[in-house]
């Protein structure tokens, strides 16, 4: 065997090490890209380029289109662009996920690039558009906003529901790939009977969170799509996991809004006119008469009420292996517990990023904002645990929050009777509060 054969030589090296490299984020050609989306007939009267974004690309956030950027917010200027372009070093405090929210007074989409991640100049702008619908929908659709209280409620260990689910799920899936109109009525129809038989056990507040979350993340993802050079029908095969009901109404509602495009053209000036309506709604208006229901083979519904039966299972052992291994993580830990009559109330928080655990404890993943008349506290980019004081996981108040696995020793700082504590993503201010440090354990009793 000839030794030297077996290894690459130094030119076949450096044509393979530019593919090993993230590409750079440059923000100039994703706004390039984003101005070609109001030439796209994207959904009735939406104009994306009427509105202002903020884009994060790992060390520096970049605001353009905006009427009153905030003052700490330097023109850009290298870039001379219609509207405008502003640049603030670093992670801007607004700037907390892709979402669109309020910077200087004005709605703003905006989003967060990993430059470890980045999927390229079409592919980002496509995402902003969905952010930038979002303001679009608050404007003239805000009756598609969902409760989000409503999320923590849903019956999540439950196998009955999870199999019909899932059973809808597939039928959906199948109606998008069908090749015929017919067939993708057919399957339709299958995933509506489904989705009625679910319902009648759920409650009004949970099925009108499913239709309503459709509407604006759904749509929003459809919107996406429409704008991506990779659209992505989003329904796995496998279907969700049990906790998976907000992350799930992205993909159906964005599978229903390209059924409508197929069974029932003009369906969106349609929608955006009616408030009444709803993407299943028009469905079920859009299959008339239909000569039959699509059926899933008696031995696919056993295996999916089976894999439902065994996933609750699991998601009960995941329950409790997650709060044990959050609970013993090493290093420092923060304990705030607040009393009646003045409990921690959310401010902000990451649903796609939350964990339901058992007795309506809650663990966040990724950023969580709370606070009192005296107090807040946020914390990005970390896990936390929230523990409720009543029914509802967090919207009848918050008893007490916990950070465990903190590198650094917490330095609390007191200026006259306001503490102060920060560090590795942990903003703390409270005033009047009352703390102490044993072993490892920082604890902030609020008044």
């Amino acid at each position: 065997m000839n030794r030297q054969r077996q290894l690459p030589s130094l030119l076949t090296l450096l044509l393979l090490a530019p593919a090993c490299v993230p590409p750079a984020v440059d923000i100039e050609a994703i706004l390039i890209e984003v101005d070609q989306l109001s030439l796209i007939d994207l959904w009735p009267d939406f104009d994306p380029g009427l509105y202002p974004v903020a884009i994060y690309n790992g060390s520096h956030t970049y605001l353009f289109r905006h009427p009153s950027p905030p003052a700490e917010f330097e023109p850009a200027g290298t870039v001379d662009r219609p509207g405008g372009m502003w640049v603030y070093r670093g992670l801007h405090g607004s700037v907390r996920a892709n979402s669109a929210i309020e910077i200087g007074g004005t709605v703003t989409a905006t989003v967060m690039l990993d430059p470890d991640d980045y999927p390229g100049p079409e592919a980002t702008a496509a995402l902003i558009g969905h952010e930038l619908f979002h303001i679009h929908q608050a404007v003239h659709l805000a009756h598609w906003s969902a409760n989000e209280a409503v999320l923590f409620t849903f019956p999540i260990a439950n196998p009955e529901q999870l199999g019909l689910r899932r059973l809808e799920s597939e039928a959906l899936r199948r109606a998008f790939a069908a090749i015929t109109d017919r067939k993708s009525a057919c399957w339709t129809a299958a995933a509506l009977q489904f989705r009625r038989q679910r319902f009648r056990a759920l409650s009004e507040g949970q099925w009108q969170y499913e239709r309503k979350n459709e509407l604006k993340e759904g749509v929003a993802q459809y919107i996406q799509n429409r704008a991506s050079p990779a659209p992505d029908e989003s329904i796995p095969k496998d279907g969700f996991a049990p906790g998976e009901i907000r992350n799930r109404g992205y993909a159906t509602g964005n599978v229903m809004s390209f059924l409508l495009d197929r069974l029932r053209p003009g369906w969106r000036a349609e929608i955006s006119a009616d408030t009444a309506l709803t993407l299943d709604s028009l469905l079920t208006l859009s299959l008339g008469d239909l000569p039959r229901v699509c059926e899933f083979k008696d031995n696919l519904v056993r295996d999916i009420r089976a894999t439902a039966e065994s996933d609750v299972r699991d998601l009960n052992r995941q329950r409790v292996n997650m709060l044990r291994e959050f609970q013993d993580r090493a290093g420092w830990r923060i304990v705030m517990t607040a009393s009646l009559p003045n409990w921690l109330w959310p401010g902000g928080f990451d649903p796609l990023n939350i964990t339901a655990l058992t007795r309506g404890r809650l663990l966040h993943k990724r950023w969580l904002q709370l606070s009192t008349a005296d107090a807040s506290v946020e914390i990005l980019d970390r896990s936390s645990l929230t523990i409720p004081v009543g029914e509802h996981p967090m919207f009848n108040g918050i008893q007490e929050v916990i950070v465990t696995g903190i590198e650094a020793r917490p330095e609390p700082d007191m200026d006259n009777d306001t503490l102060r504590v920060t560090l590795e993503g942990i903003i703390i201010r409270a005033v009047g509060a009352q703390w102490k440090m044993e072993g490892q354990t920082l604890t902030i009793q609020l008044p």
